[in-house]
């Protein structure tokens, strides 16, 4: 390895581009980390490319070579992997964070890790309020985990480093400055040019360090309620459907049902494998599948009497 930090953020490796170090060929992209949580150890990643990333494969952690802000290099060959394996591995990334006590103090969002030695340095949690602090968890602190849960050491909470500071706390820091600033501003007059300047140059600087890390922070946090929003639609599809059971809801079960309501129903019902697009162009009628394509139909007269529209309703394309 070279020219590696001493630590690396995990989500700063997701999506990088993987490159042959010898042939400089495009090996693909870093799908997922792989990891050993009991050991709390970063042991590799896994590179998807193809169609779709349909193709896996795993690089262990000793072979990356070099990492830079537009992607890495690797050297030696990896393993061939499958999606079913992927699927399979352990991390604890968006699981959740209980003490001792018995209150939910926050959920791991990332983590930070040695990529020499491959072991996690510290756990990334925020906090359940809303754009709240980031705080490092040590795996140090940690009394056990499960396949969704954290258990940590309660008198170990206070003393957690915070990692990045929260939107409000930020906003009361610039609130502050500006205080400040208006109060230099009226001191200026009574001040040298020079010093002036110096002075203004001095609180331009603190409020810009201060202020850009917030568009940052936004996004992330946008990526972060966004995962909360999956996870509660995918725990509402896994929910058992109930039957009805009151009179209202037995009057819908009615013994013959409407035509157009079981054919959607039944369109419904197909999964993605049951479709064979080839048959669709076989069941059109005989009149419009002979037409030449992007011809204009002559105008018809509006009929007198009323048209049954069974034959619509049983075209693949309603």
């Amino acid at each position: 390895m070279t020219n590696l930090p001493n630590q690396i953020r995990q989500s700063d490796l997701i999506y990088q581009l993987v490159l042959d170090r010898h042939t400089l060929k495009e090996l693909g992209r870093v799908e997922v980390m792989w990891t050993y949580p009991p050991m709390h150890r970063v042991l590799g990643f896994i590179c998807k490319s193809g169609f779709l990333g349909g193709q896996k494969a795993a690089f262990k952690l000793a072979q990356i070579y070099a990492l830079g802000s537009d992607g890495l290099l690797t050297e030696g060959q990896p393993d061939e992997t499958d999606s079913d394996r992927v699927s399979k591995l352990e991390s604890l990334l968006h699981y959740e964070v209980w003490s001792e006590t018995g209150s939910k103090v926050g959920k791991i969002i990332d983590y930070l890790f040695n990529p020499h030695t491959g072991y996690v340095t510290n756990y990334l949690v925020i906090g359940d309020r809303f754009l709240d602090n980031i705080y490092c968890l040590s795996p140090a602190h940690m009394i056990s985990f499960g396949s969704q849960r954290v258990l940590v050491r309660e008198a170990a909470i206070d003393t957690w480093p915070i990692y990045r500071k929260g939107v409000p706390q930020k906003l009361s820091e610039v609130t502050a400055l500006l205080d400040d600033l208006s109060i230099d501003i009226q001191a200026l007059g009574q001040t040298t040019t020079q010093q002036a300047k110096l002075r203004w140059r001095d609180l331009s600087q603190q409020a810009k360090e201060l202020a850009s890390p917030l568009a940052q922070q936004a996004r992330e946090t946008i990526q972060i309620l966004n995962e909360q929003l999956q996870e509660a639609a995918q725990a509402a599809e896994d929910e058992p459907f109930q039957p009805a059971t009151d009179k209202t809801q037995a009057i819908d079960s009615d013994p013959v049902p409407n035509k157009k309501a079981n054919d959607v129903k039944a369109a419904n019902s197909v999964t993605a494998n049951d479709w064979d697009v080839d048959s669709l162009w076989d069941d059109l009628p005989p009149t419009l599948s002979s037409q030449p394509p992007f011809t204009q139909p002559a105008p018809k007269p509006t009929p007198t009497a009323t048209v049954s529209n069974s034959q619509n309703d049983d075209e693949p394309w309603v």
